[in-house]
């Protein structure tokens, strides 16, 4: 017996898209359909479904604690849709009972794989929500590490640029400051770390976590 799916989505392109992966999937079906989360709460009386998918938008933010009063009312696994790119509301959702989390951005093999998924109860996140709290969670590593140096914003600016191999005149031209200016944070940079050859600023920012090799 295919699972029944309310779609809950103010966007007629986004519900009719979802619709169409439900539609080329085996075991779900979508039995309703609605503009707005508070218009689930009437419906749960009222309509009989196993799973709950619906969008959320920074264009109203009052959604994120209304969408989690639902999913905690109802007890059904829930697929949420955004295209937010917000690190708190995504963490808020992730920290939640909702089960699956996708942006607007993701291909049709990751909503798939997100509603199979959540289907059975199992959590999902696409990689741009990934990619989202990865981000966060360096940038956070990132300031822990500066704050241990005592490097200013400034400074750890002028290292990533050094990391990545440029020149002082081409990070004073990208800094729009003086050569005399990018020469003193380097002079900064090593007394700070430390360090007494600027040939090893780059592997030292890498191996304390100031700089991340793969950005």
């Amino acid at each position: 017996m295919d699972k029944r799916i309310v779609l809950v989505d103010s966007q007629y392109l986004t519900r009719i898209s979802i619709s169409a992966v439900v539609g080329s999937m085996k075991g779900l079906v979508i039995t309703k359909t609605l503009n707005y989360p508070h218009e689930v709460v009437s419906e749960i009386n009222s309509t009989s479904f196993e799973i709950l998918i619906t969008e959320y938008s920074d264009d109203h933010q009052d959604q994120i604690n209304e969408i989690l009063r639902i999913v905690d009312t109802i007890k059904i696994p829930t697929l949420v849709v955004t295209n937010s790119e917000n690190t708190e509301v995504i963490q808020r959702l992730l920290k939640s009972d909702i089960k699956g989390v996708i942006t607007k951005n993701c291909s049709q093999e990751e909503i798939e794989l997100a509603l199979s998924n959540v289907a059975e109860g199992k959590r999902f996140y696409c990689n741009n929500v990934l990619d989202i709290v990865m981000d966060k969670q360096h940038t956070s590593l990132k300031k822990s590490a500066a704050s241990k140096f005592d490097l200013s914003s400034r400074e750890l600016e002028v290292l990533e640029l050094i990391v990545n191999g440029f020149t002082t005149k081409q990070i004073a031209d990208q800094l729009h400051l003086s050569i005399h200016t990018i020469n003193s944070h380097r002079k900064n940079l090593l007394k700070k770390s430390k360090i007494t050859s600027p040939a090893h600023l780059a592997a030292f920012a890498i191996e304390s976590g100031l700089v991340n090799m793969f950005e």
